[in-house]
């Protein structure tokens, strides 16, 4: 417990740093702070977790899907170590929470990136036809932004100027 001044302004100065990479803008940075830059990715898809319309440019998708396999892989490892992972499954109890925490934002990212090829969102079902529907949504999801305006809005790459 903090009891004086001199212990608070300690304390304050070991969160400049968490403090500066939450603060970040999103933009161009230099090449120590792309881990800044994608969990600050991660973070604009995460809060758009219910926001099915619209679109969301390559570097949205990619970084979130990124600090997505950053976060579900060690959770995996600790299942492990932890005896809750069934492996019949392929998912434990940490990483099964997990997943089913971001199914939504998950769903929403991938739905708002296939809008930016001019895809329906329900392009996704594809995923149910096992190496072919991964294979026809990794496509969609690597090719470039439609240029312009298209029926699900405006370019993002354009908006932020």
């Amino acid at each position: 417990m903090i009891t004086d001044v001199s212990q608070l302004a300690k304390a304050a100065n070991r969160l400049k740093p968490l403090q500066k990479l939450i603060s970040s803008p999103i933009g161009a940075q230099n090449e120590s702070n792309r881990m800044n830059e994608s969990i600050n990715w991660f973070m604009v898809a995460l809060k758009k977790y219910s926001d099915f319309e619209g679109r969301a440019r390559r570097k949205e998708y990619w970084n979130f899907i990124l600090i997505y396999l950053l976060t579900i892989t060690p959770l995996g490892f600790i299942d492990i170590l932890t005896g809750t992972m069934i492996f019949e499954l392929g998912v434990g109890f940490l990483s099964g929470i997990y997943m089913l925490y971001m199914l939504c934002p998950i769903i929403a990212v991938t739905a708002r990136r296939l809008h930016d090829t001019n895809h329906s969102g329900w392009w996704q079902l594809v995923n149910l036809v096992p190496l072919l529907g991964l294979v026809v949504l990794l496509f969609f999801t690597l090719q470039d932004s439609q240029p312009g305006d298209n029926q699900y809005g405006p370019n993002p790459k354009t908006d932020e100027g």
